[in-house]
C-alpha cells in the first residue's frame, strides 16, 4: 500500500509548534514519532509525514502532547521547540517544510521508508541542468521557452498538441519576435461588435462587477498533495523580475476568467486562461511591468466570453489583493495547473510553466511581493494604450446612439 500525505494544518504558540493531523479510520494509539534538530517525523500506517522547520525542535521520540478528537479523527500534536518564545517562519509554504533536504535523518524504529523520485522530476531536473549550463557559459537560447526560459524541446514531435495550445511553435519563432506576432494575432481577432455588445448591453456585466472574490488562509489537502507531488527543485534564476512578471500575467488570466464566471469554472476557462496569458499562448512575457498589465487588458478585450474594461479594472485591483497573500497565489497557481490537467493538451503548460512557478512561488520574498502589489497600484492603464482603436469605436458608437 502506498504511503499518504495526511491533511495538515501548523500553528504555534509561544512553545510549541502545534500540528492538526487529520487521520481517518486509523488508530492514533500506533503512531511513530522522532524530533530532532530541525526535522519532524510522523507515521501511522499508511500515512506518512516529514517536515523541516527553519528553526530548532527539542529532539525527542514522542511529542509533548498529543490529543486526539475521534468525533473529527482529528490528532492534535504538541512539539516542543527549543528556543521558548522563538518565532517559527514560514509554517505556511507546506511545499518547503516538505521538500527540505536534512543532513542527518533518523529512521523509524522497525520502519524502512525509502523515498523515490519520479521518472518525470529527473528528466526534468535533466532539462534544467542542461539549460542552466548554457546559462553559466553565457550563451542564451533565442528559441528556449517555459519557466525561466529553461525549456526547448518539450514539444518536438507534437504539433499538433503545439497548434492547440499556442499560436505559434518557440522552435522556429525567437524570442524577440514572438510579441510582435502574438500582437498582430490579437488585433486580428479583436471583434468591436462583441466589445460594444458587452459594453452598452450586456447586463451581465454589471453582475460581475459586484462579484467578491474569495480569499482562503489554507492549503486543502488536494492541494498539500499537489505540492508534495511536485518534489524539490532547486533553480538558477536568469532574472527574478521576468518570473515575477510571469506570475502576474497567470494570477491576471485566472481572476479575470474566475469574475465572469463567479467562481465556478471548468474545462472552457481551461481554454480562455490559455488564451488570456501571453506565456502559455505565445511564450513570451513583457519585460515592464505596465506593459505585461497592457497586454492582459488587451487579451481580456479579445478572448473571452465577456470583454470589458470595468472588469480589467476591478482584476487589477483584486491582483493588488492577491499579491500580499502568498497562500492566495499559490493556490491560483495550483488552481490553474488542475485546470490544464484536465484540459489536454494544456497538461504540458503544467510542465513548461505551472511546476515550476508553483515550486518557485513558495520561496518568493514578501517584500518583493509587496513592492510588486505598490507598483500596480500606482500605474492607470488607459483605453488609449491599448492599440485597439477603443476610443474611436466608442465615439462612433456614440454617435450611432445620437443620431
Amino acid at each position: 500500500m502506498p504511503l499518504i500525505i495526511p491533511e495538515f494544518f501548523i500553528e504555534q504558540d509561544e512553545k510549541y509548534i502545534i500540528i492538526k493531523l487529520k487521520l481517518p479510520y486509523v488508530k492514533p494509539t500506533k503512531s511513530e514519532f522522532n524530533m530532532m534538530g530541525k526535522q519532524f517525523s510522523f507515521f501511522l500506517k499508511p500515512y506518512l509525514l516529514q517536515l523541516t522547520f527553519n528553526e530548532f525542535l527539542k529532539d525527542a521520540e514522542q511529542p509533548a502532547k498529543a490529543v486526539y478528537d475521534p468525533e473529527i479523527w482529528s490528532l492534535k500534536v504538541y512539539l516542543e521547540k527549543l528556543n521558548i518564545g522563538e518565532h517559527f517562519t514560514e509554517l505556511d509554504m507546506i511545499g518547503l517544510l516538505m521538500n527540505k533536504k536534512s543532513k542527518k535523518n533518523k529512521q523509524f524504529k522497525g520502519q524502512l521508508i525509502e523515498v523515490i523520485e519520479s521518472t518525470n522530476d529527473k528528466q526534468e531536473s535533466q532539462n534544467i541542468d542542461q539549460n542552466q549550463d548554457e546559462q553559466q557559459e553565457g550563451y542564451v537560447n533565442p528559441y528556449c521557452y517555459g519557466f525561466n526560459n529553461q525549456y526547448k524541446d518539450v514539444f518536438d514531435d507534437l504539433e499538433e498538441e503545439l497548434y492547440e495550445i499556442a499560436i505559434l511553435d518557440p522552435k522556429q519563432i525567437a524570442k524577440q519576435d514572438r510579441k510582435s506576432l502574438a500582437f498582430q494575432f490579437i488585433q486580428k481577432q479583436f471583434d468591436k461588435d462583441t466589445y460594444l455588445y458587452d459594453l452598452l448591453e450586456n447586463e451581465q456585466v454589471d453582475e460581475i462587477l459586484i462579484y467578491e472574490f474569495k480569499f482562503q488562509q489554507q492549503f486543502n489537502i488536494d492541494e498539500i498533495n499537489q505540492i508534495s507531488k511536485l518534489g524539490k527543485r532547486e533553480y538558477l534564476i536568469e532574472n527574478k523580475e521576468y518570473c515575477l512578471f510571469g506570475i502576474i500575467d497567470i494570477l491576471f488570466a485566472f481572476l479575470y476568467e474566475n469574475s465572469l464566471f463567479q467562481g465556478d469554472l471548468n474545462l472552457e476557462s481551461a481554454i480562455t486562461i490559455n488564451q488570456l496569458s501571453s506565456q502559455f499562448q505565445a511564450f513570451y512575457i513583457e519585460n515592464d511591468l505596465e506593459n505585461v498589465l497592457i497586454n492582459n487588458y488587451q487579451r481580456a478585450l479579445t478572448f473571452p466570453m465577456i470583454r470589458s474594461f470595468e472588469i480589467c479594472v476591478k482584476t487589477k485591483n483584486l491582483l493588488i489583493e492577491v499579491l500580499q497573500n502568498k497562500i492566495q497565489i499559490i493556490k491560483i497557481l495550483l488552481a490553474v495547473e488542475g485546470l490544464f490537467a484536465k484540459a489536454k493538451p494544456r497538461n504540458y503548460l503544467n510542465l513548461i510553466y505551472l511546476q515550476d512557478y508553483i515550486v518557485w512561488a513558495q520561496s518568493i520574498k514578501e517584500e518583493d511581493l509587496q513592492t510588486l502589489s505598490k507598483q500596480i497600484k500606482k500605474l492607470k492603464i488607459d483605453k488609449s494604450q491599448l492599440q485597439l482603436n477603443i476610443p474611436i469605436i466608442e465615439n462612433e458608437a456614440i454617435q450611432q446612439f445620437q443620431e
